[in-house]
């Protein structure tokens, strides 16, 4: 293999590292902020079997790219690394997870909607834990995403001695996530790929598989032959450095904001899944629900399954209380249902909607969601409960 290697000084490194084999890059031609080197003549470029671009900026690459197809009559062979690098990353959050850490088996799993996924930290668990809680994720596709783990890593999930699942809110069973306006949301985000409800959903005037094809256009102008190539010059590109690279869908670090009583002012509780009751819904939610239960309970026999109500800020919490007496009604509803599965399958119900943590302001990123520092307290104060 003949290779030219075109890029910034500063973001060729990562190429050299991580490529098969170093001895295939034959010349490296630096780019500069006011240009490129002269010596891309039509005779110099037409003398490799590839060129690789290593250019961060997407519209200076891409201008690259066009600049030297221009010459190439088979643009196949023209690697737009960075660009590449991000495509070839899975999409589900699921399979980011999992494919992290090839040999790791995974002791316990946090399934969940954005309040575990933001809340929970899985480094303050003693074992090793996975997150796979998606903004907006029902209790259908959490039952998804775990038959999903075990189709395609049933390996690392065999062992688990503790299931986490965020059930969010009183209201969790009145939620469809695939006829929400929040679908397109989660199915960005990483969530589970499958249409479910979504081609009943008013809130969009396409298809389920628009909607793919919208969520594919990081694929745009890549072709197969690109990613065969990609795929023998650099394939064990994302395990060299331990997944570090890899682009995870929470930065939880990142969520230093604290809440002020302007956001407890602002606060509206009142949603259509309070207002309204969609008697469908809740009949296909309790059906999914005991399925989940019985699928964990199936591949690890000795699990422990806590079923969790992570807490809102406690003032905006009484707010919505005070405002919407609908909440009084869904709760018996709610645990009604806990109780009734309860009699069947084994599992612990926590309910911290009224713990103290709640009432400290500095912990809260918003008024429904931890910031950093709520997450390391709760993530502590939960891993104490389960031990």
């Amino acid at each position: 293999m003949n290779i030219l290697l075109i890029g910034f000084e500063h973001e060729i490194d990562f190429v050299c590292q991580t490529i098969k084999n170093r001895a295939y890059i034959k010349e490296t031609a630096l780019w500069d902020k006011n240009g490129g080197p002269d010596c891309l003549t039509y005779e110099f470029l037409t003398q490799f079997d590839c060129i690789i671009i290593a250019v961060k900026d997407s519209e200076t690459s891409a201008d690259l790219f066009t600049l030297i197809s221009l010459i190439r009559d088979d643009d196949s062979h023209i690697i737009d690394f960075y660009r590449l690098y991000q495509a070839c990353i899975p999409f589900m959050k699921a399979d980011r997870i999992m494919i992290n850490h090839p040999e790791r088996k995974y002791d316990g799993m946090i399934l969940g909607i954005s309040h575990a996924e933001v809340g929970l930290i899985p480094r303050c668990f003693d074992g090793s834990f996975c997150n796979l809680a998606v903004t907006s994720q029902d209790i259908y596709f959490n039952l998804k995403t775990l038959e999903y783990c075990l189709a395609n890593y049933p390996e690392k999930i065999s062992n688990l001695k503790y299931l986490i699942l965020d059930l969010y809110d009183y209201t969790y069973f009145n939620y469809d996530t695939s006829l929400s306006k929040n679908a397109l949301n989660y199915y960005s985000l990483g969530g589970y790929l499958e249409a479910h409800n979504f081609d009943r959903n008013k809130h969009f005037n396409f298809s389920f598989e628009n909607m793919i094809d919208i969520l594919a256009d990081r694929f745009h102008g890549i072709t197969d032959s690109m990613v065969s190539l990609w795929n023998e010059l650099f394939p064990d590109i994302y395990t060299q450095y331990d997944y570090l690279e890899f682009p995870f869908i929470t930065t939880t670090y990142l969520r230093t904001k604290i809440i002020q009583d302007k956001d407890i002012e602002n606060y509206y509780a009142n949603t259509s899944i309070v207002e309204k009751i969609f008697h469908n819904t809740i009949q296909e939610n309790i059906q999914h629900f005991y399925a989940l239960l019985d699928l964990a309970y199936r591949i690890a026999p000795q699990t422990k399954i806590y079923l969790i109500l992570l807490p809102r800020n406690f003032q905006a919490q009484q707010k919505g209380n005070a405002l919407y007496p609908q909440y009084t009604q869904w709760k018996e509803m709610f645990e009604t249902v806990l109780e009734e599965a309860n009699k069947i399958y084994p599992f612990t119900y926590l309910n911290f909607k009224d713990h103290e943590i709640s009432k400290e302001m500095k912990y809260y990123y918003d008024v429904s969601h931890f910031n950093y520092y709520g997450a390391v307290t709760f993530s502590k104060l939960l891993n104490r409960l389960i031990k």
